[in-house]
């Protein structure tokens, strides 16, 4: 128990020290403090200039009871001149702590009360009262409250230091504005109203500007003010300018009634969105104040939470809190606090999802995903995880555990004999700003002996607007390393086949949102994106696939890879190692993937280029076939639409039904095979002419790709009918 209060005191005080504003500060901290200790709610009590004792500061918790900020206690009344006197001496009070209450303790809290004195330079300056704890439970925190007590001293000291030296204002010296810790103080008086049912309902609203801190950019710092000011003035004259707040950067609330909070929205943005000089977008969070909030603290995340809710749609640019949202934040919180314990007990972990070579067939290397199986929460989603930490920076700590993992995987197969595929494993661009990243991740490799080959580097595009020259440079290092960089996500908002000329991406992963909605212009784009990327040197995959009819369509345009549902859904990696085998997706050899890779960066849409001239409507007509020839059989692993019905019309259902006799038939197939024979150099094109085919006048044909013994041809035919009119 001991521990987990420690844990939660130095949560609290990191938490303090991130905000701007002392007071609230204080307020974080004393609620962390309470939580950790189990109390139902709690205060801080100081010694006023006069020396009475006044509540500076008060989580109202689960219940509530204990007088609201601003109380004056008097002694003997109020409070036990004897356990003023043990505070006073330095020690903790408990078990029969009395300080006087707002509620029937019956109803809510029990008798139980710890005291804890603040102290400073050997002197109590106040203490801090915890309701609802024990002393058993105070005994086992012993030494914990004392650091407790530490913490807030220091955050008071620093608080006192700030007032005296004029460092803390009560003014925000850009707009002019009360600070929020002046607007706080509103918001905890009507907390404590409305608790009592003597107010009429209240909103708290929070601002924000939208891309402000590129608007700075633009425009200067200078600029930046005085729309800061426009801001300003604008929540001014639709609420009040004295219930208004800035809380740093482009952040303020206002404190407005309930009835007029979304019209007050709606006019702050209408009037910054038109304005000709300051034109900027607005978004904006609104929290209905109800009494049952443990501090004014957490009325301003919940105000906050809403607005963040509303970014990037500019439709609906404001939100009401709803419960969700501060279930997201907790596990949002959850997720950055327990992620050094997920790495190291485990509770994250890779799972494999095939990629699959269209031409080939086989399972040509497989992508590494992260999962985080929580002891607490269950199995957690990757955008419950991924996007925290990424904002967190802090997502480097799994894309190494999972490439950890990735190697392991490697390795052991290695170890026993057992064929394996190359891995590709995500990185953020948050990872590439980590120093030593390259290092670290060449010595992940290195201590599990596996080439750099086999693993591939992917990038998610939206690292491409980040900053490019970094991302080139990233890239060109990955390279230089022995690594293939791949493109995620490619389409999925930000890149384009023009974007793609400045990096020297090895494979464009094409998002799954291609596949989505039926367009008839489905097949166009796609095919397009397929075959402007290969002339670019790019690999093209698709992933998110998961019908024969999109396999089919992938199969026809020549995108090289395809991942998804289709195949397999990402598994343990035992779990996936056992799907492969009962689906029938066989791993191909290092030959074959080099073979397959040639075969892959063939445009056979335009295929029959290499042997006639550009005509369009020859694509529509011209059958078209790759043939892979290994150990000494030939096999059809590529047959456009029009050599398909050219097979139909010879009675083949399919294009393998007629390997057969592709190896052994006389007539059009002997012819074939002579052509293949003599195509022996790299690009060269063969013609054999096919006298007695009631079909073609012609067969052409071109080597495309020689790995061992195994070679890969690209075959056009030539129908009589053009033949014979040439």
């Amino acid at each position: 128990m001991l521990n987990a209060f420690l844990a939660a005191v130095n949560e609290g005080l990191q938490t303090a020290l991130a905000k701007g504003d002392s007071d609230a500060s204080i307020d974080a901290l004393l609620e962390s403090i309470a939580r950790g200790a189990g109390a139902l709610c709690a205060a801080i009590v100081e010694r006023a200039d006069d020396g009475a004792p006044v509540v500076t500061h008060s989580w109202r918790g689960s219940c509530g009871c204990l007088p609201p900020a601003g109380a004056r206690l008097v002694p003997d009344a109020d409070l036990r001149a004897a356990d003023l006197a043990k505070l006073d001496a330095g020690e903790t009070v408990c078990g029969s702590f009395s300080i006087p209450v707002t509620a029937p303790r019956s109803v809510c809290c029990g008798a139980d009360d710890v005291a804890v004195p603040l102290r400073r330079a050997g002197k109590t300056i106040g203490f801090i009262v915890l309701d609802g704890v024990s002393a058993s439970t105070a005994r086992n925190l012993t030494g914990g409250l004392d650091v407790a007590a530490s913490a807030v001293s220091l955050l008071v000291q620093r608080r006192d230091e700030l007032r005296s030296s004029g460092a803390e204002s009560r003014v925000d010296n850009v707009t002019g504005l009360q600070t929020m810790d002046v607007l706080s103080r509103a918001v905890d008086a009507v907390i404590g109203m409305t608790a009592h049912g003597t107010a009429e309902p209240f909103d708290l609203v929070y601002f924000d500007i939208v891309a402000f801190k590129f608007y700075n950019i633009t425009y200067g710092f200078d600029a930046g003010d005085r729309l800061l000011r426009q801001m300003s003035q604008a929540i001014g004259s639709a609420v009040g300018i004295d219930r208004v707040a800035r809380y740093g950067a482009d952040n303020f609330y206002a404190l407005v009634e309930g009835s007029r909070s979304e019209e007050a929205v709606k006019t702050v943005h209408a009037q910054l969105a038109e304005d000709a000089t300051y034109g900027a977008l607005v978004r904006a969070g609104i929290y209905r104040i109800t009494g049952d909030e443990a501090s004014a603290g957490q009325v301003v995340d919940r105000a906050k939470m809403a607005g963040d809710a509303a970014a990037g749609d500019f439709v609906r640019y404001w939100r009401r809190f709803e419960k969700g949202m501060e279930e997201s934040l907790a596990l949002r919180s959850y997720v950055v606090r327990r992620v050094d314990e997920a790495v190291a007990q485990g509770w994250i972990e890779a799972y494999f999802q095939p990629i699959v070579g269209t031409f080939s067939g086989k399972v040509e290397s497989v992508e590494a995903l992260a999962r985080w199986k929580d002891p607490e929460r269950g199995m957690l989603r990757p955008d419950q995880f991924i996007d925290t930490l990424e904002r967190g920076k802090l997502v480097y700590k799994v894309d190494l555990e999972i490439l950890r993992q990735a190697c392991a995987r490697i390795a052991a197969r290695r170890a026993q004999g057992v064929a394996f595929e190359p891995v590709s494993v995500n990185f953020s661009r948050y990872d590439l700003q980590v120093d030593g990243i390259h290092e670290t991740i060449d010595g992940i490799l290195a201590s599990y002996g596996v080439p750099h080959e086999y693993i591939h580097i992917e990038i998610t595009e939206t690292a491409l607007v980040a900053n490019e020259a970094l991302i080139r440079e990233h890239v060109t290092r990955f390279h230089e390393r022995g690594y293939e960089v791949w493109l995620d996500d490619f389409g999925s908002g930000y890149s384009s086949l023009n974007t793609l000329q400045n990096f020297d991406f090895d494979c464009a992963k094409i998002d799954m949102a291609f596949l989505r909605g039926g367009s008839s212009k489905l097949p166009q784009m796609l095919c397009d994106v397929v075959t402007v990327s290969k002339h670019m040197g790019l690999k093209t995959l698709v992933e998110g696939v998961e019908t024969e009819e999109q396999l089919d369509l992938l199969k026809r345009i020549g995108c090289m890879f395809v991942q998804g549902y289709y195949f397999s859904k990402p598994l343990p990696a035992q779990e996936a190692a056992r799907t492969f085998v009962t689906r029938g997706l066989r791993l191909a050899s290092a030959q074959e993937r080099a073979l397959f890779n040639d075969v892959g960066m063939t445009d056979v849409v335009q295929g029959i280029h290499p042997f006639f001239e550009s005509e369009p409507a020859l694509e529509a007509i011209l059958p078209l076939a790759i043939f892979v020839r290994e150990n000494g059989i030939l096999r059809t692993v590529y047959a456009n639409r029009a050599l398909r019905d050219y097979g139909k019309a010879s009675g083949y259902g399919s294009v393998g039904e007629s390997d057969a006799t592709l190896n052994y038939g006389d007539g059009v197939a002997q012819t074939i095979r002579d052509a293949l024979r003599q195509s022996t150099v790299l690009g060269s094109v063969v013609e054999a002419r096919t006298p007695h085919s009631p079909l073609f006048g012609a067969v052409r044909s071109q080597l495309i790709s020689v790995r061992g013994d195994a070679r890969a041809y690209l075959v056009a035919f030539d129908p009589i009918e053009r033949h014979s009119a040439s």
